[in-house]
């Protein structure tokens, strides 16, 4: 992401204004205490676990500030829920105006979408564009805002892995990430227990065409 100040971050999730380091510069964000960089904002997520308790290994590795649902010993944005903060600040992200926006590639089917999106990715950077794109096969209401908000910012077009294991996850996810283009794979006969029908299957992954200009 396009780097941005603490208290921008802030307004842009909806959380209480930052009480110090208000002009610090966030320029990434993460949800694995392990993996953030210098510049990042943890996400304190509910899972098995609750991120917060690793809040202070996040600030220890450079975090500007924790997302939290209370004020924690660290450098805190307090928030009712940090995943749909960190969702919001995506879709900010992505609708900056003082810079021009990445186009933004939906890919979704139910085979062959993290194939396609490295090879479309791969096409991309070779025809000397600057690309970024999900990394590995991080499509869900997690991953995709991860991974809009982790892709370098000089991104020019931005290439997104769209998952769903329900009706309106897609439509979900492009709420968030607006797509210019989309990119429907195939569509065959899996997770029908979760959709009921080859047909309702088919209609949850139209919802990427539904999305498009």
């Amino acid at each position: 992401m396009r780097p941005a100040t603490l208290t921008e971050v802030a307004r842009a999730m909806g959380a209480e204004p930052p009480g110090k380091h208000e002009n610090a510069l966030v320029s990434g964000a993460a949800t694995d205490s392990r993996k953030v960089r210098e510049g990042d904002v943890f996400f304190a997520l509910r899972g098995r676990t609750d991120g917060a308790d690793f809040a202070p290994e996040a600030h220890l590795r450079g975090a500007v500030a924790t997302v939290a649902t209370r004020q924690l010993d660290v450098p805190t944005l307090v928030v009712e829920d940090p995943l749909k903060a960190m969702q919001r600040l995506a879709r900010w992200t992505l609708g900056r105006t003082d810079a021009p926006s990445p186009t933004v590639v939906g890919i979704t089917g139910t085979v062959g979408k993290t194939t396609t999106k490295d090879a479309l990715a791969t096409i991309i950077r070779h025809s000397g564009k600057r690309v970024s794109a999900t990394t590995g096969n991080l499509n869900n209401e997690i991953g995709l805002p991860l991974s809009v908000l982790s892709a370098d910012p000089r991104t020019e077009i931005l290439v997104l892995e769209m998952g769903a294991t329900h009706a309106g996850d897609i439509e979900y996810l492009c709420a968030i990430a607006p797509p210019e283009v989309g990119v429907l794979t195939a569509i065959s006969p899996v997770h029908l227990d979760s959709f009921g029908s080859l047909e309702a299957l088919a209609a949850a992954k139209g919802e990427l065409a539904l999305a498009l200009p």
